[in-house]
């Protein structure tokens, strides 16, 4: 009988192109199929609750996968975190009903974007957060973040050649922002502005 295996993923983007398997590069979908596939003994295809760009990082990425091994839970998180890079961790392991699927029933998503405005950034937080040096005006910014609530067409930020344009299934470009906030990272005293 087959099992459907929720997954709760955490990952550093940063040697990979992405979330979705490609034949000639590293992906995380690929790294955890290949570890999966040799733990169940045979093929898994793990199903994320979307995609992610080259080098985009991950706190709590949910994906599933169907077995038929009876493995137990355990497996599927110490197990499988000894046999996957350090860059990826499985967080969770959770049985759940056949009809689960974990792009489907995603009600929502949640983006982070870092960036730091001193004039020099130190190279250990290079690869989280993106080096725009000057002055910041936080109220403006705050200011214009309603216009970004509600739902629009973001096919103009996709890349060349990423969806065909005439197939009219799935949602296309259009997405629905509920929620945009800029704030300030608190400076804690033994680090400093760096987490």
């Amino acid at each position: 009988m087959d099992r459907n295996i929720r997954l709760v993923i955490a990952f550093d983007g940063t040697a990979y192109s992405g979330w979705q398997r490609q034949k000639k590069r590293p992906t995380i979908q690929g790294s955890i199929e290949k570890k999966l596939t040799i733990l169940c003994s045979e093929p898994v295809c793990i199903h994320g609750a979307g995609r992610t760009d080259a080098g985009v990082h991950a706190l709590a990425m949910v994906a599933h996968f169907q077995t038929t091994v009876g493995r137990p839970l355990s497996a599927f998180t110490r197990g499988l975190n000894s046999m996957l890079p350090h860059d990826i961790r499985i967080l969770e392991a959770r049985e759940m009903p056949s009809d689960f699927h974990s792009r489907y029933q995603a009600l929502a998503k949640t983006y982070r974007y870092d960036f730091f405005s001193g004039d020099i950034m130190l190279p250990t937080r290079r690869l989280y957060e993106a080096h725009l040096p000057g002055s910041f005006d936080l109220a403006a910014c705050q200011k214009c973040l309603p216009l970004l609530i509600g739902s629009h067409d973001f096919a103009s930020f996709e890349g060349a050649g990423s969806r065909d344009p005439l197939q009219k299934t799935g949602r296309g470009a259009i997405r629905t922002i509920f929620q945009a906030q800029c704030r300030p990272k608190q400076a804690n005293r033994t680090t400093g502005p760096f987490p």
